[in-house]
Order: C-alpha cells, then sequence, then structure tokens
C-alpha cells in the first residue's frame, strides 16, 4: 500500500476545481487515496452516453448487451467522485468518470500538469478484455486513443519479454518499450484502427501504457506519461478527456471505485511522511513474556502505526475509540471484522532469553485462521487453525515450533493472513510448559474455587511449603493490579484477594526455577 501523503499546489484548468482550491491557487493538500476505503452508499444511475454531472466531472456510460445486463450507478462532490458497476454477461460495459474539455488545448499547454488518483476494488471477471485505469482522447490535429492500463481482472498476468502485461492494441501493436513513471515500469504499446471514434468512423493511434505490477489504489501522473509517449515518437493532439475507467468485454462482476479525482495542477509533488494520530507508544507498558498478549491491547499510534485497518470505523464498538473493529467475544474481548493485509503492533518485553511456545485463541467461521507473527520486522511464525463452527466459538491454536525471543523489548506484529479471523489473545510460555488455559496446567498449577470471591488458595505440587514465590494479578489491559510475595503454605491455605475489582485476570508465579500463568475470574 501507498502510505504517503501528497502535498500539491494546484490550479485551475477553466472552471474546473479540484479539492476545493480556490482560484486563487492557494496550497492545498491532497488525501492519500489508498487510505479512501468508503464505498458510495448511494447514487444516481447512469445511463448510456456522455454528460456532466457537476463539480467539474463528466460521466460516460455505454452498455451493450444482446442478452446479459449491466449497469451503473454513480456520485460526486467536491474534489471526488464514486461510481460502482454490476455487470452479466454484456457484450461491453465502459464506465468511466473525470474531466471533458471536447477540443481544448495541447497537453502540454494545460494550466498545470494532469492528475488521477483512485482507490477501488472488484469481484468476478471482465469476459474477452478488461482494462482499469486512465482513458481519454486527443483530437485534431491527431486522434489518439489512450490507455494508462493499472490493472486488469487477470492482474496484468500476461508474459511478454520478461515483463507481465494483459493489454494491448486491437492490432497488436508496436513495442515502443519501457520506462518508469509512478513506482513501476510501464511497457508502451502504439498501433493504428480504423473504427468508431469520437469524430464518427475514422482511422486513429492507439496508445497502451501497461503497468507491469498491478494495483489497487495510487496516484497517476497522466501529462508525465505523455511526456514519455512524445519521447518515443507518439504525437498528442487537442485534449478530448482524461477519466478514469473500467471496461469489461463479458463475464459477470461488479466494480466500486470507491474514490477517484482528475484534476489540472503542477507537475511536481512533495511527498510529506504521515504522522502518527497520537504518540508511539505500548497501549498499557510493555507486555510481557511469558504471559499473555491481549490481541485488543495494540500499540498506540493510530492507523499505519499502532495497527493497520482498511477503514476507520470500529465496527465492533467496544473496547477503543479508533478504526480497529473490537469485539466482544472470547474471554471478553477480540479483534474482529478483519481482513487480510491487516496488522497490529505490539511492545512486548521479555524477561529472559529463551525458546516459547504460542499458542493463540482464535476463532473463524468464514474460513481457516492464518496469522503471520513477526518480530522487530522479521518473520516469526505462522499460526494457523481450522475454520470454527462459528466466530462464538474460540478455539486454541499452537506454533508448530517454538520460537526463540531475546531478552529485553521488542516489537511484535500480528499480521492477518486470511479474512475473518478473530483473535482473542496469545499466550507465550517457556517451551514444554502448559498453557495457562489448559487441562494439563492443574499438574503444575492448581487454584480454586475458580470464579472466585474473596479467598484463592493455590497448590504448587513439589514445592518446599516454606518457599517463597511471586504472585501478580494482571488484568486484560496488561496491567499488574496486584502483586505480592508469598509463601507455598500460605497459598494454599488461601490469600485475600477481596480488594481486586470484578473481571478476569492472569496470574502469574514466579520463583527462581520458571514462571507459571494460569487465568482466572474474580466475581
Amino acid at each position: 500500500m501507498n502510505k504517503n501523503y501528497y502535498t500539491w499546489r494546484r490550479s485551475l484548468y477553466g472552471a474546473m476545481l479540484a479539492l476545493g482550491c480556490s482560484f486563487l491557487g492557494m496550497d492545498c493538500f491532497a488525501v492519500d487515496p489508498c487510505q479512501m476505503t468508503s464505498s458510495m452508499s448511494s447514487g444516481k444511475s447512469a445511463s448510456n452516453g456522455r454528460y456532466p454531472i457537476g463539480n467539474g466531472f463528466d460521466c460516460e456510460m455505454w452498455a451493450q448487451s444482446s442478452q446479459g445486463s449491466a449497469s451503473m450507478q454513480y456520485t460526486t462532490s467536491e474534489g471526488q467522485f464514486q461510481f460502482k458497476a454490476n455487470w452479466n454477461n454484456p457484450d461491453d460495459l465502459l464506465c468511466r468518470i473525470g474531466l471533458y474539455w471536447d477540443n481544448g488545448p495541447k497537453p502540454s499547454q494545460l494550466d498545470g500538469d494532469l492528475h488521477c488518483e483512485y482507490n477501488y476494488s472488484y469481484t468476478g471477471t471482465g469476459g474477452g478484455y478488461h482494462y482499469i485505469g486512465i482513458y481519454g482522447w486527443t483530437k485534431t490535429p491527431n486522434e489518439v486513443e489512450y490507455y494508462i492500463v493499472e490493472n486488469t481482472f487477470n492482474g496484468n498476468t500476461d508474459e511478454r519479454d520478461g515483463l507481465y502485461w494483459d493489454a494491448r492494441p486491437q492490432n497488436g501493436g508496436s513495442d515502443k518499450g519501457t520506462y518508469t513513471m509512478d513506482g513501476d515500469t510501464y511497457r508502451l504499446l502504439v498501433g493504428k484502427r480504423t473504427g468508431s471514434s469520437i469524430s464518427g468512423t475514422s482511422t486513429f493511434t492507439q496508445v497502451y501504457a501497461i503497468r507491469k505490477n498491478a494495483r489497487k489504489c495510487g496516484h497517476v501522473s497522466v501529462s508525465a506519461h505523455m511526456r514519455e509517449w512524445e519521447k518515443k515518437g507518439v504525437t498528442l493532439g487537442n485534449i478530448h478527456d482524461c477519466k478514469f475507467l473500467c471496461e469489461v468485454g463479458g463475464g459477470s462482476g461488479s466494480f466500486d471505485l470507491k474514490y477517484g479525482n482528475v484534476w489540472v495542477g503542477d507537475s511536481e509533488y512533495v511527498i510529506v511522511p504521515p504522522e502518527p494520530e497520537e504518540p508511539e507508544e505500548p497501549y498499557n507498558g510493555a507486555i510481557k513474556i511469558p504471559g499473555v498478549l491481549e490481541a485488543e491491547n495494540y500499540d498506540k499510534g493510530g492507523n499505519n502505526f499502532g495497527y493497520y485497518d482498511t477503514d476507520s470505523k470500529n465496527e465492533g464498538g467496544e473496547y477503543r475509540n479508533d478504526g480497529v473493529d473490537i469485539v466482544k467475544g472470547g474471554t471478553k474481548y477480540a479483534i474482529g471484522h478483519t481482513a487480510d493485509g491487516e496488522w497490529l503492533k505490539y511492545t512486548i518485553d521479555v524477561k529472559e532469553s529463551d525458546e516459547y511456545d504460542i499458542y493463540g485463541y482464535v476463532s473463524n467461521g468464514n474460513g481457516k485462521v492464518k496469522l503471520n507473527l513477526t518480530l522487530d520486522d522479521k518473520d516469526l511464525i505462522t499460526l494457523e487453525g481450522n475454520k470454527t463452527s462459528d466466530w462464538d466459538t474460540y478455539e486454541t491454536i499452537k506454533s508448530s515450533k517454538a520460537v526463540s525471543l531475546s531478552k529485553g523489548e521488542h516489537i511484535l506484529k500480528i499480521n492477518i493472513a486470511s479474512n475473518y479471523c478473530n483473535v482473542d489473545y496469545l499466550e507465550f510460555v517457556t517451551k514444554g510448559s502448559p498453557q495457562s488455559s489448559s487441562d494439563n496446567t492443574a499438574e503444575v498449577f492448581a487454584l480454586y474455587p475458580n470464579p472466585c470471591k474473596d479467598i484463592l488458595s493455590i497448590e504448587l505440587p513439589d514445592t518446599d511449603v516454606t518457599e517463597t514465590v511471586s504472585v501478580e494479578f494482571v488484568n486484560l489491559l496488561g496491567t499488574v493490579v496486584k502483586i505480592e510475595d508469598y509463601t507455598c503454605q500460605q497459598l494454599k491455605a488461601g490469600i485475600n484477594v477481596s480488594d481486586l475489582p470484578k473481571g478476569i485476570y492472569v496470574i502469574r508465579i514466579q520463583n527462581d526455577k520458571n514462571t507459571l500463568t494460569k487465568r482466572i475470574v474474580k466475581e
């Protein structure tokens, strides 16, 4: 994902207004298109043809279908537009929105450069041909139909000369080589075609600039692409239009443009690094290892810093007020409504260098569970589990092998690698030690009653009754709320916990040999 914000000094061409810049040409700050993930909630139905739709934008739809169906809905506001399309075996469907001049100046004579930003998703197939990207025409003296292909429904996967493309002029075209633009390599194909055009029926030039690595959001420096084409022998006429396009020649699917904008402005931009929404720090102190990492206690900092979430709403509505989806579930709270590619960051404090087994308490009513863990941005291990009967049924999964952790503070990331995984917690125990919530823990560590009210008894087998151990009570925020030293005899006789508020706690018992943990409910 492109995580940069762009700062642009934008100007107007004619009556076109971009992102609220005034006619004085004041500095404006563009959004990061890859953060614009909200779909259009309602829109107007498009009809075949070309027509203005307000806010300086122009819409065009062409749907041809002898037996199938196709539709488009759109909406626009100052500085952005959105549209959705659905189709089922049409002969052809072309949906595009952007800027329209009819017979404007040459692109090089515009009052600044042409730019486009976008963010979209799609489903299904696109038939015999399918393009997603920038589309437009130039007119006299040179009629040119141009595409900047950012993606296809096959993901630009056709191999040619060691590079990957899946779009080309109708008659194949001549390969004009490659150039670098907008963070990737583009291959330029140029051909001739005789057929329907903006002037009726004519012979015109077709230009296809095809991105090597398909993407679903980003910025396109349209004028900069055009300058590269001219270097390679393409002569453009007066600009007719420049629009963001989804075109399919059959298939069945849908397209959701969540954010689009085309504007004229300066050609230079400055990358401004994003800043955290709040200071980057542990949510409530570094999480101690061995111990329990509650998934909802990810680090502070906001989206792209403490976590990455595909939207800005807490879909579960629980516990914290940011974009992570936290639900009630498992032992109390869990991360839910997850999507492949999302992640959460945690500051952990490893007490001793050792090998650790990792347990996860997870659910997924949709499919398999897959979590990729990294430590200090290096791959650590993948946790996997089977589909559960529903999202309210949580199961324990265990790492396939122990992992080596060195003493001190580290950054651990939980990377979601399958959709709709719910994550309650991870627990790190020294290799070979039982999990605190597993059945065989009783052989090593027994406590009763559980749940308890005022008095809690703890038995540690094979220990001297006079041995002193440290007992910590850690709440679900990861905070140690009570810590005292007891002899094993005192623990067995019962200790007073009436001062603890009701809730779920992890009890951590430490002696000279190891650390034992177990969960308890305080009523």
